[in-house]
């Protein structure tokens, strides 16, 4: 039970607090699909700050042949043989219905269009609604979150400029400026993020950071300004890649941690003989 409730509330930080536009990347990898025909992949994330590495988390993905996702087994950290939870993937007409844990469960809705119109977490000791809404773009403009009882817990509103690249982010928590907040990005001509400003409500700086990409256009460097715009620290992503141009390992080093990440990719046989 202790093991559920902590999972539970792991998960429902992981959806109050802002994390897409802090980084672009997560410290343990991005658990995105990598490209190509993709059966599985598995993400090891290991903390070596202190030199030997620790695991700290272990997904493995599983697609159908489709490429649509279907299954997340997330390992325990201290047996990394052991399933500490299952995750399955619902579709109805081709659209995610439910997310499906030992221990939570996520529903979604969406619209006529098939743009998703609301997700609702619930678990043992945590409910949480999130609503979406769009532009005539077809773009989110617009999230807001209440907790089990109606409750409005925070609302997130996104600016794109003439090119649809976000331009603007504002987070708005009721009654709070100290948990509000806003950003101002910039970019280059293809759309890719080249900085990023963070501003509370009453218009003050908090920090800023400017970003830098390698060869294949991953992240390499996100460079940390404090308040003042002096220089804070560099938060450092290397990337090493297999033949189809997917990351296998990724090293993240920063101000007070480093990381090593890796991915194990199986890939459908008709693919790999392609690749020979």
């Amino acid at each position: 039970m202790i093991r559920y409730m902590k999972m539970g509330l792991l998960i429902f930080m992981l959806l109050i607090v802002p994390r897409v536009l802090f980084a672009q990347y997560p410290v343990f990898g991005d658990e995105r699909r990598p490209k190509g025909k993709v059966i599985s992949f598995t993400e090891r994330c290991y903390e070596t700050t202190q030199g030997a590495p620790v695991l700290v988390s272990k997904n493995k993905f599983t697609y159908d042949q489709k490429g649509v996702l279907i299954e997340r087994i997330i390992y325990d950290t201290i047996d990394s043989t052991k399933t500490e939870q299952k995750v399955v993937y619902v579709y109805e007409d081709g659209e995610l219905y439910e997310e499906v844990g030992e221990n939570y469960k996520i529903r979604y809705a969406y619209d006529d269009n098939g743009k998703k119109l609301a997700e609702k977490y619930s678990s043992i000791n945590v409910n949480h609604l999130k609503r979406f809404d769009y532009n005539m773009n077809g773009q989110l403009i617009k999230s807001t979150n209440y907790n089990s009882k109606g409750k409005l817990l925070y609302t997130e509103t996104f600016k794109y400029d003439d090119q649809k690249t976000l331009l603007m982010f504002f987070h708005t928590v009721p009654d709070s400026t100290s948990k509000s907040f806003q950003a101002i990005y910039t970019k280059d001509a293809k759309g890719k993020r080249l900085s990023e400003r963070v501003y509370a409500t009453t218009g003050y700086i908090l920090y800023s950071k400017q970003f830098e990409y390698d060869q294949e256009g991953q992240l390499a460097a996100e460079i940390h300004y404090n308040y003042a715009g002096a220089y804070d620290f560099t938060s450092k992503f290397k990337y090493s890649y297999d033949q189809v141009g997917n990351w296998i390992s990724l090293v993240n080093k920063n101000k007070a941690s480093s990381y090593l990440t890796t991915r194990v990719i199986e890939y459908s046989s008709d693919m790999v003989k392609k690749q020979r």
